[in-house]
């Protein structure tokens, strides 16, 4: 029982810090400028997207360079 009581005003403190981040979010949304926003909004999907792109293009150079070796060696075992 007596160790319910800091669990308990831990939980009532992240409860508190998570309801005043939350207003401060629609704070910022509500009161900041338009271009600022869409910038500070839009950054992390957008290199989130390139990151991803980046990703299936090196998958794919990847596969492709395993193909022509792998093609290679049957043209080399044809001939033989």
């Amino acid at each position: 029982p007596s160790d319910a009581k800091p669990e308990l005003d831990n939980f009532i403190d992240f409860k508190e810090n998570n309801m005043k981040n939350k207003s401060d979010t629609r704070t910022m949304l509500l009161t900041a400028s338009p271009l600022k926003l869409m910038i500070s909004l839009s950054l992390p999907a957008i290199i989130g997207m390139v990151v991803v792109g980046l990703y299936n293009l090196m998958d794919g150079i990847y596969v492709g360079l395993l193909l022509t070796e792998l093609s290679n060696l049957k043209k080399l075992k044809d001939k033989s």
